[in-house]
């Protein structure tokens, strides 16, 4: 594959989107910020269901960054923004900030999915190997 723009955009498309999952995840897990989500899973405790969504957020965002099981990963990050936008519509916040940057983040997500990390990744070393 050349090195041509298109891979320069993906790699900057999952190392963002990989920066913005390891952020979220580590507010969640050290700084006690997290939306309203006893709204959404009531089934378990608030703290519990916080540092879970907070741990999977951080796995995703690492493994994003190094590239690696890059596809799978972004996967993941595609359902969690998409949970996370319907849950914002069940709870009526219908137009904030937030819900456009998961929608635009949603969409980085499919892109990595389709795409992968060809270059610049674990993955590309592990291949080659």
């Amino acid at each position: 594959m050349d090195l041509d723009r298109h891979v320069w955009t993906s790699v900057l498309m999952r190392l963002t989107l990989g920066s913005v999952f390891i952020f979220a995840g580590v507010l969640k897990l050290f700084f006690d910020v997290a939306p309203p989500i006893e709204k959404i899973i009531f089934f378990m405790p608030k703290e519990t269901s916080v540092a879970l969504l907070g741990i999977l957020e951080f796995v995703v965002g690492v493994l994003l960054l190094i590239g690696l099981l890059a596809r799978a990963a972004s996967v993941v990050a595609a359902l969690l923004l998409a949970g996370f936008v319907f849950s914002s519509f069940a709870l009526g916040v219908f137009v904030t900030q937030f819900i456009i940057k998961d929608i635009v983040l949603f969409a980085v997500a499919l892109h990595v999915a389709l795409h992968g990390a060809p270059v610049f990744s674990a993955d590309n070393l592990v291949q080659r190997l």
